[in-house]
C-alpha cells in the first residue's frame, strides 16, 4: 500500500486512466496501479531484475503494449535503459513523475541486453562491457569481441570464452567493436546476447586528451 499511497496525485496514474485502461501496461508500480485504478491488465517490472527474472517478465509483452515507469530516487534507473533496448520503447508521454512508452517488439525476442561506453575505445586500454541489470552475465558469460560494421560484416577479435573486457589493438582502430555472450541462467537454460556496437576505436594520439596531455 505504500506505493499506491506515493501515486495519489500522480500525473502518470491519471494519464493511465485518462487513456490506457483498456490497453496491457507493464510497470515498476504494476501493484499500485492495480490498486488505485483496477486495471485488470497491468503487470509489475521488478527494479533490480535479475537475467532469469528480467526474461520472465517481459516476455509477454508484445508490440502495442505499453510500460508506465515511474520515477522515484530509490529505484534503479539502469533497468528503465535496459528494457528500451529489450522492448525497442518509444516514447509516448514525459509525466512530472514518470514516462510513458509504447512497445514495439517482442518481450520474446533476443535482443541486445548489455551496453559499451559511448567513450570511443582507445587501442592500448582495457574497454568493457557496463554495469547492465544482469550481472552474473557480465561477470561469468562467455564473450567473443568482434570489430567491424554491420555495414562491411564482423570478424572475431577473442575466441569465444573471453572475459567482458578487451584490450583494443593497432589493427583495431577505425572499426567498432562489439560483444556477445554465451549467459547461463540459474535454471541452467544458456541465452545468447550482444551488445550495440561502439564508436569507432581510437588510436593512441587520436585520443584528443591524450594528446593535449603529451605536448
Amino acid at each position: 500500500m505504500e506505493m499506491a499511497a506515493v501515486l495519489v496525485n500522480s500525473e502518470t496514474l491519471r494519464y493511465i486512466e485518462e487513456h490506457l485502461m483498456a490497453d496491457r501496461i507493464f510497470s515498476n508500480a504494476g501493484d499500485a496501479i492495480y490498486i488505485r485504478t483496477d486495471h485488470a491488465d497491468c503487470h509489475y517490472l521488478p527494479t533490480k531484475p535479475t537475467m532469469r527474472g528480467m526474461r520472465r517478465d517481459i516476455e509477454n509483452a508484445a508490440p502495442g503494449d505499453y510500460v508506465a515507469w515511474i520515477d522515484l530516487n530509490w529505484m534503479d534507473s539502469k533497468t528503465i535503459a535496459v528494457l528500451r533496448k529489450l522492448l525497442g520503447l518509444e516514447p509516448v508521454a514525459e509525466l512530472s513523475d514518470g514516462s510513458i512508452y509504447r512497445v514495439t517488439r517482442s518481450g520474446a525476442d533476443p535482443a541486445p541486453a548489455f551496453f559499451i561506453s559511448i567513450v570511443a575505445p582507445i587501442a592500448g586500454e582495457p574497454f568493457d562491457v557496463k554495469l547492465s541489470a544482469w550481472l552474473e552475465c557480465r561477470r561469468s558469460g562467455r564473450w567473443l569481441w568482434e570489430r567491424g560494421s554491420d555495414a562491411t560484416g564482423w570478424t572475431k577479435v577473442t575466441p569465444r570464452g573471453a572475459t567482458y573486457q578487451y584490450t583494443p589493438t593497432a589493427a583495431d582502430v577505425g572499426h567498432r567493436l562489439r560483444a556477445s555472450a554465451d549467459c547461463t541462467e540459474k535454471d541452467g537454460k544458456t541465452i545468447r546476447t550482444m551488445t550495440a556496437p561502439s564508436a569507432p576505436v581510437l588510436g593512441g594520439f587520436d585520443n584528443p586528451w591524450e594528446a593535449e596531455f603529451r605536448r
